[in-house]
């Protein structure tokens, strides 16, 4: 680092020194350098990591907007929750998740068509309240939505045809076929067993544990 900081000590850039920072110590559960130890601090995402309240159904964006929260905060998620995070709730519950979500997206969408045909002169009829209703389109969405469609009972599981496993080392130190749980300080990557995911085929399973013994 200091041959580095030497090596350019004397370069400029559009009329401008060229500084080179202090580096800081990685947390290998966060993306952000840590800037020292602030248990006592408060700290508004770490408020974040707590459940959803009682009765309350999450938007995909709670759930990643949680998941972020939790990541900066150095919780530690099993396999399974990195791998099928809305597994915690019902399949009816999963499917109005990933409704709204797709609704959501369609307004943003015709939203921002909307203010650019109005910065352009050019308004777009299928952006206005009026259309959605005429079309029976959700109020906001410039397209009418289809209801979603669910997996059949008997499908629900195994039912991932592309699966893409890893070669490691388990937290045990032991040779493991599966997915990636965390990314170590060394930039190694701690391996878990895909066992227990509900999506990935059992045939996949065997796969691994086939590799794993070889």
């Amino acid at each position: 680092a200091q041959h580095f900081r030497e090596s350019i000590s004397t370069t400029s850039f559009r009329g401008g020194d060229v500084l080179v920072k202090d580096g800081h110590a990685r947390d290998p559960n966060s993306r952000r350098p840590k800037e020292g130890n602030d248990d006592d601090a408060p700290n508004a995402k770490r408020q974040k990591k707590k459940d959803f309240p009682d009765g309350y159904i999450p938007t995909l964006k709670d759930i990643k907007d949680k998941d972020r929260a939790q990541k900066g905060a150095g919780v530690e998620k099993s396999v399974k929750q990195k791998s099928a995070p809305l597994l915690e709730w019902p399949y009816a519950t999963q499917l109005k998740m990933k409704e709204t979500y797709v609704k959501s997206a369609v307004r943003n969408f015709t939203k921002g068509a909307k203010a650019r045909g109005e910065e352009t002169g050019s308004p777009m009829p299928w952006t206005e309240a009026e259309w959605s209703l005429l079309y029976k389109a959700p109020i906001g969405c410039g397209c009418p939505l289809d209801p979603i469609i669910g997996t059949p009972d008997d499908s629900l599981t195994g039912y991932r045809n592309k699966c893409e496993f890893t070669i490691g080392q388990n937290a045990a130190g032991e040779v493991e076929v599966g997915f990636v749980l965390r990314v170590e300080n060394d930039l190694g990557q701690l391996v878990d067993s895909p066992e227990e995911i509900p999506h990935v085929p059992a045939t996949m399973k065997k796969l691994c544990t086939v590799i794993r013994d070889v």
